[in-house]
């Protein structure tokens, strides 16, 4: 397999992650500016989530900086503060989707008072966010600032069956493409039991499928093939594309859901 340059895979990762970090952006701005009358804590996560990805974003720069310029230098963050956000960029991921998925749980909850299914959600984002810590504790994910050199990033290697880190990062991987998988499956079984027979409420039931099934797809795939190019590749590099985009694909699939019932609400209103 022809193997990728180290720049372009950077590159590639860094202008996908940008892009979705602007919609985020812009998604969040429209929720804040909007009157939805939700809950103190809804709006805490949703304030938490743009935060860590917004700290994710200086690192991934500052990262693609110092592999460009070929030297230690750093635009954006210090050293001390880049080799922070390097030891703890797997737990704020981790963070990130737990966050997402536990107000999905919380939403099922919500709408078929079903305890079950919700918990168990919880308590495999519970068990994705220990593996998190547990590769931080592990150092996986732990780089001192000196082994910060472009050579070094273009060479490290990831878990792969020969070091105890593999069934951890596939476990986290794994786990989490599990549990939107669960979420969208049960999310589209239960509304498509809602359908009244009305061409309106039906389209609108529809609509909401759609999305439902979109958003827990694209996060899934993204983390199974995070998870295939772990075990297939002897570096970093190519693993990079899905390692920047994943959390932010989270993000957005949690603003988008806060932004998506005005126009389900315009829908009903139009279809009265």
């Amino acid at each position: 397999m022809a193997k990728i340059p180290t720049d372009i895979a950077l590159l590639i990762g860094l202008a996908l992650t940008l892009i979705l970090y602007s919609i985020l952006l812009g998604q969040a701005v429209s929720y804040f500016r909007s009157n939805f009358e939700d809950r103190w804590w809804t709006k805490l996560v949703v304030s938490i989530v743009v935060l860590l990805e917004t700290a994710m974003v200086l690192f991934d720069i500052d990262k693609l900086y110092l592999q460009l310029c070929r030297g230690p230098t750093y635009l954006i963050l210090g050293p001390s503060a880049l080799n922070s956000m390097l030891s703890g960029n797997t737990v704020m991921m981790s963070l990130v989707s737990m966050s997402v998925q536990l107000f999905f749980a919380w939403r099922v909850s919500a709408l078929s008072s079903h305890r079950v299914l919700p918990g168990l959600i919880a308590l495999c984002s519970g068990c994705s966010l220990a593996l998190g810590l547990a590769l931080h504790v592990m150092g996986i994910s732990r780089i001192t600032v000196s082994a910060l050199s472009p050579a070094s990033i273009a060479t490290l290697a990831p878990p792969n069956a020969t070091n105890n880190s593999f069934a951890l990062v596939l476990s986290w991987l794994l786990m989490c493409a599990v549990v939107d998988i669960i979420l969208s499956v049960y999310l589209t079984y239960y509304l498509l039991k809602k359908k009244t027979g009305f061409r309106s409420s039906d389209l609108l039931i529809g609509k909401i499928v759609s999305f439902t099934v979109g958003t827990g797809i694209t996060t899934s795939v993204c983390a199974i093939l995070d998870a295939g190019l772990h075990a297939t590749h002897t570096t970093t590099i190519p693993m990079m594309v899905p390692d920047l985009m994943l959390s932010k694909l989270y993000a957005n699939s949690l603003l988008a859901s806060l932004n998506a019932r005005a126009k389900w609400a315009d829908d009903i209103d139009g279809s009265v």
